[in-house]
């Protein structure tokens, strides 16, 4: 394993995972301490345990494989899953009827810090990062006559 070669995204996506497991099994999402997350939510927590492990995985893989094929298909799962996770967790706090503890908070802001780290991991991955300094490469078409007739 070498750590060396993991980015900005790779450590943002390590911590949103870690702290989206903390929120899923030690922190309280509702006023109702006897009922724990992992009951309160029953669909969701496997939206968010798999965008965990996911985030983890990114991780895991950068560290340790050396091609870029896993790495990027994982960085692009994880962006996913872990994008939807964060609208479903949202859309769950939005439409609660009960209170919401701190717990919901930090899973939410996990979830998308988990996302934003996969994005930026994907998005170094293919070497490319938006900037004044990089500019899309426009290319110039061409009317060779090959292209049949328009004007007729």
């Amino acid at each position: 394993m070498i750590l060396s070669r993991l980015r900005l995204g790779e450590y943002l996506a390590a911590v949103g995972s870690a702290a989206l497991l903390v929120a899923l099994f030690a922190l309280n999402w509702y006023c109702n301490p006897t009922i724990g997350t992992w009951r309160a939510i029953p669909t969701l927590r496997w939206f968010i345990l798999v965008s965990a492990l996911l985030g983890l995985a990114l991780v895991l893989t950068q560290a340790v494989m050396r091609g870029p094929a896993l790495a990027a298909t994982l960085d692009l799962l994880g962006m996913l899953v872990a994008g939807l996770t964060t609208i479903l967790i949202a859309i769950r706090l939005i439409t609660t009827g009960a209170t919401v503890w701190t717990g919901a908070w930090v899973g939410v802001g996990a979830a998308a810090l988990t996302a934003l780290g996969a994005f930026r991991a994907l998005r170094t991955e293919q070497g490319w990062m938006p900037g004044r300094d990089r500019e899309v490469e426009l290319i110039e078409l061409s009317d060779d006559g090959q292209g049949g007739d328009r004007d007729a």
